[in-house]
């Protein structure tokens, strides 16, 4: 249970259509919770596009440790019907000593887009 409501320097929010490097940087010794939305679709080529927001950690104090993928949508394009499909994810990541990033990629999506809500603790 949260017991106070964060600075407005604190709330950390971001978007892209494409895939992008850095989208939310957490930094050293914070706690960042936030809602993660992404929308995807396939063309008409039989293919299975993965679109994720990946937490990588500038070292192992951070939490999760290593490179994690935190929220991913799975389209899949079957002949010549294309799809689309959506998914909102909460998620929690720790800063650790040095910090890190949140990242996106459309992993072959004809379109994909995320939004990211949060905030730091």
């Amino acid at each position: 249970m949260i017991t106070s409501k964060p600075v407005a320097a604190d709330i950390l929010c971001a978007s892209a259509i494409a895939t992008t490097a850095t989208l939310v940087t957490v930094p050293a010794g914070r706690w960042y919770t936030a809602d993660v939305s992404i929308s995807a679709s396939c063309g008409s080529a039989s293919i299975t596009a993965t679109p994720a927001v990946t937490w990588t950690p500038n070292d192992a104090s951070c939490g999760p440790s290593v490179t994690t993928v935190l929220a991913r949508v799975t389209v899949i394009s079957i002949a010549s019907a294309p799809q689309q499909g959506s998914r909102t994810t909460g998620i929690l990541v720790y800063g650790g000593n040095t910090g890190g990033v949140l990242s996106f990629a459309t992993n072959s999506a004809t379109t994909a887009s995320v939004t990211i809500n949060g905030f730091l603790l």
